[in-house]
């Protein structure tokens, strides 16, 4: 939009958003079965859809996606957690489910969901950034998503997720099987994952914006002395 105004790219500077890496956190030893436990889930592993319960996160087709996987992973739930306008059909869904699909409606704990969490999955159309993405890796989890916001650019797979490459069925099927073939190591990716969420702390994204102030600041005496 910036570029169709005429504004060139030397006016442009791209600042991420930031995560909290105090607050997101990954799992002590133990605390994952703590979590899900509490919240009544028995499944041995878990995938996390976390959002707005809309058309654009992909959610439809998650859920018909794991409809035709989840017989062969009855150890595995699908749990997803946010509020919308699809809120009622994931209630439906879940309650017909025998726990292969659970539905946590709106939580403001989402830091325990996602520490008791093994996979984010998000299979959105379009994501301006996507701070659950950062969130999750924060948190030691790795992230299942298609190729938008934030995720195009730090997710590598098989080192911190897998990419959806299209908000399809057969596609989201594709990346959870690749996923899910990989469930015994879904633990040895939680330091990549950190490594990566490193980079988005609030210190180092505040500095970045402190860099940029300083440079318009000197910009602007520079201007004033001539």
């Amino acid at each position: 939009d910036l570029h169709r105004l005429g504004i060139p790219d030397t006016r442009l500077v791209r600042i991420y958003n930031g995560v909290d890496v105090d607050r997101f956190r990954p799992a002590r030893t133990g605390e994952k079965k703590e979590i899900r436990s509490a919240f009544g889930i028995c499944a041995g592993q878990i995938l996390l859809f976390c959002g707005q319960l809309t058309p654009r996160k992909g959610l439809p087709e998650l859920l018909e996606a794991w409809s035709g996987m989840r017989a062969n992973y009855p150890n595995i739930a699908l749990v997803v957690v946010g509020d919308g306008p699809l809120a009622n059909s994931v209630r439906e869904q879940a309650a017909m489910s025998d726990g292969t699909i659970v539905y946590l409606g709106q939580r403001a704990d989402i830091t325990r969901v996602l520490r008791m969490s093994d996979v984010l999955v998000l299979p959105s159309r379009f994501e301006s950034f996507g701070n659950v993405v950062l969130e999750a890796l924060a948190s030691g989890v790795p992230v299942a998503s298609t190729p938008c916001g934030i995720a195009e650019q730090i997710l590598v797979p098989g080192r911190n997720g897998w990419m959806i490459k299209h908000t399809d069925v057969i596609a989201i099927q594709q990346s959870l099987g690749e996923a899910l073939a990989a469930s015994k190591h879904w633990g040895d990716l939680a330091p990549a994952c950190l490594q990566t969420a490193q980079e988005f702390t609030f210190e180092r994204i505040a500095k970045r914006y402190l860099k940029i102030y300083q440079e318009m600041l000197t910009t602007h005496r520079v201007h004033a002395v001539l």
